[in-house]
């Protein structure tokens, strides 16, 4: 084998592997659970497929990845057995393109690198080796394609606007290439509104590389304009519906419950004389309660399509609330942020983690630093103090972790030296180590399961799915109006059959048990039957614990850990004759 054409064979085969367990992934989860983040995005989905891109307007949610999916429901039309493996198709997609994006980045880093060039095959080939560990590591397993959410196409974004900057730090650019640069930020801030501040921190660093370089003001103009009329597109509108300037309110309401301890979207349903803490923050709007005891809530009709008004939109509850920061405040959520990002990468990429920071140290100390790459720190570093300052999950920070690692790598091949060759080849070990421990275990899994399946062996069904299926056949229809016992927060089954929550008891302000209970007394049972029925409430849905005596009607859905009582079922007893049934 030709050892020059190593770098080549290394990158083809890692490219084509990360497609390859991509697309393993997409099909092993296809059917799986959508998280309660996945379901609000599938109904604006809905309103999009049915009333057009207007629909998809709203302040938590950006709206990009709802229109991908409400294009997908327009073409395929899924039912209810297909709807959720349309989204993993999707999520497939968008994964091909971000992986693709990683190596164009890859390859614009490795092509302005001087100490690329000058170092030996077999080191190129590390390097890309221990880039591609961390991205099958970090994007494919931290991200995933379990989840349905707009964070694997974030990646997409940075990844391809990262080999930008890298680009115009090599050479000047076009004013056309300029105003591409900013329009490809504006579309990521459509993806998701992170992207904007992001966007924010991309022009300023290519703007000063434009302007150290004395390249003249009319390609940063350019891709300025180009980025503010695309962002005004959707700003003007979410600042119309918030009632306040803004680019999306999902960092203010982070801000507000992760570090201002304002009451969480969960515990707005509250008997009357309950004091939230709200007295720094403004006017949180409170749920109406229909019945104290057990205590529960409506949810709104503004929005036809969801699923669960509760989460569809959740500004909707703070628009006159506002933000403060206070000192110890912030301390407190970086503390508690840094804590999980530690713990988070224990469990997903533990072993290179250590070996890339030790990289980075061993690169800042022997000043190895490439020009060309030198932007990729800053985008490493100021996003990722934005999320540290407020609410941060990994999956958020991956992106920026990514190019950290392949900014580490540039810079430790910087300048020659062999030892620089065994200091990869460890990091490759190791990092061959941690993909071992952390994505052989799965891969195996799902191997085993395909067998099965093109066995013809039946694959198990998910619980959501047979919850739906068996409401379905006690007579619920799509449309049909349901309540919710400790069951609010994943309502997947309602979901897939097309039914829409518009009662809950709030499981995070009443234990499930307290809740049952009280519904064991057949007075309470007939109140809380009564305003269910002023409701037009069609079945409650329960997930109950487990050998928890259940209230007279609530039926089981087989063995599913799910009962409902239907409206039909009930019968109308006033509290006298239901307690004089009782007492007798």
């Amino acid at each position: 084998m030709n050892v020059e054409h190593l770098p080549g064979r290394v990158n083809r085969i890692a490219f084509a592997l990360a497609l390859v367990l991509g697309a393993m992934d997409a099909w092993f989860f296809r059917d799986w659970n959508l998280n309660p983040d996945g379901v609000s995005y599938f109904d604006l989905a809905h309103a999009v497929a049915s009333h057009g891109i207007p629909a998809v307007i709203n302040g938590y949610w950006s709206p990009l990845y709802p229109v991908t999916l409400g294009a997908a429901l327009r073409v395929f039309s899924p039912n209810a057995q297909t709807m959720y493996p349309l989204v993993r198709i999707v999520g497939y997609l968008v994964f091909v393109g971000t992986t693709m994006s990683f190596r164009r980045l890859l390859r614009i880093g490795v092509i302005t690198s001087a100490g690329y060039h000058t170092a030996s095959p077999v080191t190129r080939a590390l390097v890309l080796v221990a880039a591609w560990e961390l991205y099958l590591l970090l994007v494919l397993k931290a991200i995933g394609l379990f989840l349905a959410t707009p964070d694997m196409g974030v990646a997409m974004f940075v990844f391809w606007e990262c080999g930008e900057l890298i680009a115009v730090a090599a050479t000047p650019f076009t004013a056309a290439r300029w105003a591409r640069f900013g329009i490809v930020l504006a579309i990521g801030y459509w993806w998701k509104a992170i992207l904007f501040p992001v966007s924010g921190v991309m022009l300023i660093v290519a703007t000063w590389i434009a302007w150290r370089r004395r390249d003249g003001w009319r390609g940063p103009i350019a891709a300025g304009s180009a980025f503010a009329v695309l962002a005004l597109i959707i700003i003007v509108p979410i600042s119309i519906l918030v009632g306040r300037p803004t680019f999306g309110e999902t960092g203010r309401l982070n801000q507000l419950w992760f570090v201002n301890d304002a009451p969480y979207v969960t515990t707005l349903c509250a008997v009357p004389g309950t004091q939230l803490p709200t007295q720094r923050i403004g006017a949180v709007r409170v749920n109406t309660v229909l019945i104290a005891r057990p205590l529960t809530c409506p949810l709104p009709e503004l929005w036809p399509e969801s699923t669960l008004p509760l989460w569809y939109d959740p500004s909707y509850w703070y628009h006159q609330t506002h933000t403060y920061v206070e000192v110890a405040e912030s301390v407190a959520a970086v503390k508690r942020d840094i804590i999980y990002v530690r713990d988070a990468l224990i469990d997903t990429a533990a072993l290179i983690s250590v070996a890339f920071a030790v990289l980075a140290l061993a690169a800042l100390i022997t000043k190895s630093s490439p020009s060309s790459a030198w932007p990729l720190p800053v985008v490493t570093l100021v996003p990722v103090l934005f999320y540290l300052l407020v609410y941060v999950e990994l999956r958020h920070i991956v992106p920026y972790l990514v190019v950290g690692g392949v900014a580490t790598l540039l810079a430790f091949i910087g300048k020659p030296g062999r030892w620089r060759q065994t200091a990869l080849a460890g990091v490759v070990v190791i990092g061959t180590l941690d993909c071992a421990i952390h994505l052989s275990q799965p891969v195996l899994i799902e191997v085993s399961i395909f067998r099965h399946e093109v066995r013809g062996d039946p694959r198990p069904e998910q619980v959501s799915a047979r919850v739906a299926d068996l409401l379905t056949a006690r007579g619920l229809m799509r449309g049909s109006r349901v309540a919710t016992i400790n069951t609010v927060w994943n309502v997947d089954w309602a979901q897939r059959a097309g039914f829409l929550v518009r009662a809950y008891t709030p499981e995070y302000m009443e234990l499930p048990t307290q809740t049952l209970t009280y519904l064991r007394d057949p007075c309470v049972l007939a109140a809380y039957d009564k305003a269910l029925r002023d409701q037009r409430i069609d079945a409650v849905v329960v997930l109950a614990p487990p050998d928890m005596q259940m209230p007279s009607g609530f039926n089981p859905l087989d063995d599913t850990g799910y009962f409902v009582r239907l409206a039909r079922d009930r019968k109308v007893l006033t509290c006298q004759r239901a307690a004089g049934r009782h007492g007798g």
